[in-house]
């Protein structure tokens, strides 16, 4: 090789590692500060129909939950996101208290996180950073923490987090956490897989007491409003004949709400305790139906003849919200928004787009709901106004 062979060969070198450089430049600037057009137009937010709070590129954003106040959302998030806050490394978990545990690069599936955003889309920020799954995001009354299940220990646990991300603690074994109305305590799953239990602690941990026995298969406890009872959902057989049972916060009076015929979950108290939305599938198709808390006055709100889930009552009472498999023939792959007066009447389509539409959550005014949709790829969070 000639030395102008050599310098030729040097140039071009050069000239590649500036190309580079300026590339990993730009990148890097849109994944700090979120800049550049969005690479997943949505119609519907380009119309000022919906507005979407999340950008992610991988994995997914899901779950909302609203807070208290209204003003901020709780989600389960990806790693992957072009803006945000990011307080933590993604290479290392702080434990226990003065150690540092590092996680492999392979893992079993996608992590989740916990992340909360503002109403109106700034000031994200990732409350945790687990190379595992941390789910099931739920406020305290007050909205300063929220408490979630996490599998950071290779197990299912419930931890609670500060609503800046400070002073994360493990609680229990177990899930599906509730808070209490007054917040002193929290409810939730624990047991082995077909043998799960009701349990109810304090909000630091303590005083952990038995509600249910393992026989029920019990999971997703949701209190009453004036905190006086639970209602959760039993998987006896571990899967087949699911139920919806009542029971007194001491673990007296356990009562039966729904009979073996179908399956019955996705219980939701009214926001005056007086009644319960469920879900119920047989046969012929799903339905929401709506019933007394002592059973009866069961009656059909809605019904489809695909599938129907997460019946979300509205705050102020006088709604409900739920997503509907609208394609049979295409199966989970496209869901849309329903919300209906609680009188079976009032019927309204909110969304209208191919993918998946899921997990609806009212704000405390009764006036928006947020939701996910996997309309430009990935599940984002997305607001949609309630008219």
């Amino acid at each position: 090789m000639t030395a102008r062979d050599a310098r030729s060969h040097s140039t071009f070198a050069i000239v590649v590692i500036i190309v580079l450089a300026a590339l990993l430049l730009v990148l890097s600037a849109r994944c700090i500060f979120g800049g550049g057009p969005d690479p997943n137009p949505d119609p519907d937010v380009q119309s000022g129909s919906l507005v979407r709070l999340t950008h992610t590129d991988e994995v997914g954003e899901t779950n909302p939950t609203w807070s208290p106040r209204g003003d901020k959302i709780a989600f389960e998030c990806a790693d992957y996101d072009v803006g945000g806050i990011w307080p933590f490394s993604r290479s290392a978990s702080p434990a226990r208290e003065g150690e540092v545990r590092n996680w492999p690069i392979t893992s079993y599936s996608f992590p989740r996180n916990i992340c909360v955003v503002n109403a109106d889309g700034s000031g994200r920020v990732q409350l945790t950073d687990d190379e595992t799954e941390d789910y099931e995001p739920s406020w305290s009354p007050d909205g300063s923490k929220i408490a979630f299940s996490s599998s950071r220990s290779l197990d299912t646990d419930v931890h609670v987090v500060n609503a800046d991300g400070s002073g994360r603690v493990r609680l229990a074994d177990g899930s599906g956490p509730a808070w209490s109305p007054d917040g002193t305590k929290i409810a939730f799953a624990s047991g082995g897989r077909g043998s799960a239990s009701i349990y109810i602690m304090n909000a630091d941990g303590s005083d952990s007491r038995l509600i249910t026995r393992d026989w029920l298969n019990a999971q997703q406890p949701s209190w009453s409003p004036d905190g006086s009872k639970l209602a959760f959902t039993s998987y006896l057989n571990n899967g087949d004949d699911t139920r919806i049972y009542v029971v007194d916060a001491d673990g007296s009076n356990l009562t039966p709400m729904t009979d073996s015929t179908g399956d019955h979950y996705h219980q939701i108290w009214s926001p005056d305790g007086d009644r319960i939305a469920f879900v119920s599938v047989t046969e012929d198709g799903a339905e929401i139906h709506v019933m007394n808390i002592d059973g009866s006055e069961n009656a059909s709100l809605y019904e489809a003849r695909s599938w129907v889930q997460t019946p979300v009552w509205s705050p102020d009472g006088n709604r409900i919200a739920f997503v509907v498999e609208v394609d049979s023939s295409s199966p989970y792959q496209n869901w849309e928004l329903h919300v209906i007066n609680i009188d079976g009447s009032g019927l309204k389509r909110l969304t209208d787009r191919p993918g998946r539409d899921l997990n609806p959550s009212w704000n405390p005014a009764s006036t928006r709901l947020a939701f996910e949709s996997d309309l430009t790829g990935w599940p984002e969070i997305y607001i949609t106004p309630y008219r």
